[in-house]
């Protein structure tokens, strides 16, 4: 069931629930004014004689000093009709009070009912309706036929009823404004965000959720989906971006590896050291595409895997091993480490994944400024652990700067330079910052070096 069917649903059952009781309260209030009348038509059939006739105007009762509480003149001048009804049908009234408007149709009582019997009969003309009490005589000889009007009855019922139809429009109008507001500020919205959302679905990726108020929660979820919306086309460009840069440094190598191949298979490279030296090419291009491919499982594996292995860590250590490790493999360049001694630096991190990080960010430096030398720092600032890696070498412009950490990324467009690497290393050095709850920032200006700064958890 749809949220406006429910809505709809449950303002009707309200409505009902309203309309019920008022209904419940005029029949209960109505009975019980039946009944009250009913109690005074029983309080005045005692009056009357047992025979079923009524003392004649002046006559005197067996006891002169007993009052009669209904006397004849006071029965003249009320509401109260009384009538004797005889064995053979006939009906003699008694007293019709000068307060009746109109005269109790009598053609129904033309037999002695066994019981006493509560009835409403309506007026000889219709236009009213009189309680009466129809009460057999003993002996069954005859029977007295007492009623009074109904009026007071009919007029306090017709008030509730007024009442109460008044009062269940209003509450109709209400529950309607409700529905309408309820309808205008957040299902029409909803409304608007199931077709939005149908339509990407149908292929319109280019749909967006119109603007709401960020006051209500329709709102606030037209302005997340949007923003979901955006993001997942800002992943699906970088995704695309990846792949086709991913096969392009991919198919570099494997293109050249495929044209020596061709060349020998013509019949090239007969000349001796001409295959020596086209093998020695085929193997630089295959460890190019083997780092490649490692560079690659390494950041799907960091993007699936966000476990780390944390425990206590000789970060002064760490840092002199990442020196040692490059020095050997660029050997007459200068990189020191600037970190206290053995034990007097611990730090809870992944020891292996921040020396990957730094080794990256050394190589990187190593790599791109042929003349630079590289510190790498340690130290503790305000219960975080701070690691530099440092260089003099040319450094980077601003625009190089920004997107250093894009995956692929290369100030020096040509894919096929000598020492140009994947485009990977410092995007897979920022997602091991993020990874240990860090930061990694670069300082750097053109012909002034550069200066990556880490900032790690020291305490977990």
């Amino acid at each position: 069931m749809s949220l406006r069917a429910r809505l709809a649903t449950a303002l009707s059952v309200v409505l009902a629930l309203v309309v019920g009781m008022a209904i419940v309260v005029v029949v209960l209030q109505q009975d019980r004014l039946v009944d009250q009348l009913d109690e005074r038509l029983e309080s005045i059939a005692p009056l009357e004689r047992p025979d079923g006739s009524a003392p004649p105007p002046g006559a005197q009762t067996d006891r002169q000093d007993e009052p009669r509480p209904l006397a004849q003149d006071r029965r003249q001048i009320s509401d109260l009709f009384i009538a004797v009804v005889s064995p053979d049908g006939s009906v003699e009234r008694l007293v019709q009070g000068q307060l009746l408007d109109q005269v109790v149709d009598t053609s129904q009582f033309t037999s002695i009912p066994a019981t006493r019997v509560f009835s409403t009969v309506e007026s000889a003309d219709g236009s009213a309706s009189f309680r009466v009490l129809h009460e057999p005589a003993p002996g069954g000889e005859a029977s007295t036929v007492i009623a009074l009007p109904t009026t007071d009855i009919d007029q306090t019922v017709s008030r509730l009823v007024l009442t109460f139809t008044i009062v269940s429009l209003a509450i109709a109008g209400v529950l309607g404004a409700l529905a309408w507001w309820v309808w205008r500020l957040s299902l029409v919205p909803l409304a608007r965000i199931t077709d939005t959302a149908d339509a990407i679905v149908s292929g319109d990726r280019e749909q967006r959720v119109p603007e709401l108020s960020d006051t209500t929660e329709a709102g606030r979820m037209a302005r997340a989906l949007n923003t979901m919306l955006d993001q997942r086309d800002e992943s699906d460009d970088r995704l695309r971006q990846f792949v086709s840069d991913a096969s392009h440094e991919l198919r570099t190598p494997l293109t050249s590896i495929q044209g020596y191949l061709e060349i020998y298979r013509a019949g090239g490279f007969r000349t001796e050291g001409q295959l020596d030296d086209a093998v020695r090419r085929m193997t630089d291009e295959a460890d190019r595409m083997g780092h490649l491919v490692s560079d690659l499982l390494n950041l799907a594996r960091m993007d699936e895997e966000s476990s780390l292995n944390i425990e206590p860590t000789d970060v002064g250590d760490l840092a002199r091993d990442v020196c040692s490790d490059l020095l050997a493999a660029h050997r007459g360049r200068t990189v020191t480490a600037d970190a206290p001694e053995r034990g007097q630096l611990m730090a809870y991190i992944d020891g292996q994944r921040v020396k990957q990080m730094l080794t990256v960010l050394v190589d990187n430096a190593l790599t791109h400024g042929p003349e630079a030398s590289v510190t790498v720092g340690a130290r503790i600032e305000s219960g975080r652990l701070v690691l530099t890696v440092a260089d003099d070498g040319p450094g980077m412009s601003e625009e190089e700067s920004t997107r250093a950490f894009d995956r692929f990324y290369r100030g020096d467009s040509s894919r096929s330079r000598p020492r140009g690497g994947s485009g990977l290393g410092l995007s897979i050095a920022k997602m091991i910052a993020e990874q240990h709850e860090g930061h990694i920032d670069l300082h750097t200006a053109k012909g002034a070096g550069s200066t990556f700064t880490i900032s790690l958890p020291a305490r977990r």
